[in-house]
């Protein structure tokens, strides 16, 4: 079932192919689930140890097109590395944590300055819970960001995945 969303008129009347983002109301469930509840953990262990996140996720959602007929509007869709579109499989979050890294790896000395080297990384977070498992589209898409050099992880039920990240990454508070 498709979510429902409400665009409110604008000061121009109807719209013309233009949405103003600002106006969108969210008209479905507001319920608390297990599914929200590990997002909320995820995003609360990202903020205590100061790592920026964006909240992503692929969906669909009926918007009233013209001739005021319904149509669906697809948001988070991406692209991999052969350039095929896909609508759907983008992972809930995208956090970007800063990492000390081993420059010894790229022949540079251990230290730049005297400080440690650091590099900021893309660490892709899928939220899972009770018995749902990864779609063919969220398997595609993490295979095609690891081939790609970045991470991915998978966070069920709990935050423990990426505190475990985090730990064996050298993120720190």
């Amino acid at each position: 079932m498709r979510k429902r969303y409400d665009f409110s008129q604008g000061e121009r009347g109807k719209y013309a192919g233009k949405v103003d983002v600002t106006k969108i109301r969210y008209t479905g469930s507001k319920r608390v689930t297990p599914g929200n509840a590990n997002m909320a953990a995820v995003a609360s262990a990202a903020a205590l140890y100061g790592v920026p996140y964006y909240r992503m996720q692929s969906r669909t959602f009926t918007v009233t097109g013209a001739g005021g007929r319904d149509r669906p509007m697809f948001a988070g869709g991406w692209n991999d590395r052969t350039g095929i579109f896909h609508a759907k499989g983008m992972p809930d979050f995208l956090l970007t944590p800063r990492i000390r890294i081993q420059p010894e790896v790229f022949g540079l000395p251990p230290s730049y300055d005297h400080k440690p080297v650091w590099a900021v990384v893309a660490l892709w977070c899928e939220c899972k819970a009770g018995k749902d498992e990864l779609t063919a589209e969220q398997e595609a898409f993490r295979d095609d960001v690891e081939a790609a050099g970045a991470f991915w992880i998978c966070c069920h039920n709990s935050c423990d995945e990426l505190l475990a990240w985090f730990k064996k990454n050298g993120v720190t508070r």
